[in-house]
């Protein structure tokens, strides 16, 4: 077997970004339970004027803010995944990987009739 038939087709990766594959969307408010508790402070934080204290980290309550749009860091090596925000391997939204995902985006975007519609 080649390594290039290992590899997962472009088209492959972000349906299982997006749900296709688990049923469990890695992208911020798309798709079939999206992550509720990325990362990020910004969007962990309450309302401008009010106080970001740990608490706010360390419940398990979805964050005040949604970054939709936004890919997590996902499943690990044994394909399961945790949606807590104090687990920042699994749920840090990094630009790395989000250029990644919205270059993989941008290339799907001509060849569907809705740029999130990846049939």
């Amino acid at each position: 077997t080649s390594p290039l038939s290992l590899s997962p087709t472009p088209k492959n990766q972000l349906n299982y970004i997006l749900g296709g594959v688990t049923g469990r969307s890695y992208v911020v408010g798309y798709g079939t339970n999206p992550p509720t508790q990325p990362h990020h402070r910004g969007a962990s934080c309450p309302q401008l004027g009010q106080e970001c204290t740990w608490d706010y980290f360390q419940t398990r309550d979805p964050n005040p803010h949604t970054l939709y749009g936004a890919l997590v860091g996902g499943p690990d090596g044994s394909d399961q995944y945790e949606d807590t925000r104090g687990n920042f391997l699994q749920n840090e939204v990094a630009v790395d990987y989000n250029a990644g995902f919205t270059g993989g985006l941008v290339d799907k975007a001509p060849t569907c009739r809705h740029p999130w519609l990846l049939a």
